[in-house]
């Protein structure tokens, strides 16, 4: 009897399997590669106006006048405070 038992194995569901889910994994991997890049370049792109921006090549706003600013009377101190110096 026991060489009429035939063993049956499903390795083939299990590579299958496997196969599937690589796939799917390296596309969701590729898809979100492609999104950091993208979010990469445009961080890169900002930086590099800001940059430009900030170093007064490019104005942003005008160059108006700052407005005067009118100076502070001298204040009494008390007698134990000396001086003040800046």
């Amino acid at each position: 009897m026991r060489g009429d038992v035939v063993t049956v194995s499903i390795p083939d569901t299990d590579s299958l399997s496997s196969l599937l889910a690589e796939d799917s994994t390296d596309k969701s991997f590729q898809q979100i590669g492609t999104i950091v890049r993208i979010w990469m370049r445009f961080l890169v792109v900002v930086a590099f106006v800001l940059g430009i921006a900030g170093c007064g090549v490019i104005n942003l706003s005008g160059n108006e006048p700052l407005p005067a600013v009118p100076s502070l009377a001298t204040p009494q101190l008390p007698d134990w405070i000396e001086e003040i110096s800046p």
